[in-house]
């Protein structure tokens, strides 16, 4: 039979409560693509708005450059000749 182990728990360290030294930048752009206005980014109660700069912990700045990647991969996507337009249609994005 296999050992079990028990997983100690670790108390819960809020990330804007960490040491400012291990925080790191994130820009958020003011157009995607397309030239239009970029939609920003929320998490949780934090706005943070396209055009501007902020300083957030490690933590934050590698969930905000995820959505990001994301964001511009949805966008880039719309580009793509080998676009689902009957999906499209179907969620009522394109007529």
């Amino acid at each position: 039979m296999a050992d079990i182990k028990k997983f100690e728990k670790k108390p819960y360290v809020d990330p804007w409560d960490t040491d400012q030294g291990d925080w790191e930048y994130f820009s958020v752009p003011k157009t995607d693509i397309f030239g239009k206005a970029h939609p920003g980014f929320s998490l949780n109660k934090h706005e943070f708005k396209p055009g501007e700069r902020y300083l957030v912990p490690s933590a934050i700045a590698a969930e905000l450059n995820e959505r990001s990647q994301v964001f511009n991969t949805y966008t880039a996507r719309l580009l793509q000749d080998t676009i689902d337009y009957d999906a499209l249609r179907k969620v009522g994005s394109i007529q």
